[in-house]
This record gives structure tokens, sequence and C-alpha cells, in this order.
């Protein structure tokens, strides 16, 4: 399994997004808790590596941060750009 994630990256976890649990769906409040501190401290960029579908990227950016996100699946981020 860990061989496939390697080469294939998350692609078949991301392909069956219905399949998902809410939890990859919303961000996670440490994350939110961090995007608090470090607006606070002047930070207004994120890079998102790994972002997968985008949960905490797009909280991110609501947050008005720049972020800038990348990913190995096109799963996953031709569903963080719908």
């Amino acid at each position: 399994m860990i061989l496939s994630l390697q080469t294939q990256g998350w692609e078949p976890i991301w392909a069956a997004l219905d399949a998902l649990p809410e939890f990859w769906r919303m961000p996670e409040p440490v994350v939110l808790a961090w995007a608090g501190a470090l607006r606070e401290a002047g930070g207004r960029q994120v890079l998102d590596l790994g972002c997968g579908i985008g949960r905490h990227t797009v909280a991110l950016a609501r947050l008005g941060f720049t972020v800038t996100a990348n990913d190995v699946s096109p799963s996953g981020l031709a569903t963080s750009a719908s």
C-alpha cells in the first residue's frame, strides 16, 4: 500500500470522494487556530503542500490569506477547484 501511495498519491482515495467521511471536507480546528495566530503575527501567505481536496486551502483563503496549494492527485485538485 505504501508503494501505491508513493507512485499514485492519493488519487484512488480522492477519486472516490462520495465515499469519504465528512472529516475530509472540514478544516481541522487546530489549523484554524494556527491561522488566527499567524494572522496576529502578520502572516498573510500560506503554502499548502499536499492539499488534497483543499479543505484547509479553502478555509484559509476565506480567512483572507493568499494560499498557494499543490497536490500530486489530479482528482484532489479537480475537486478543490470545483
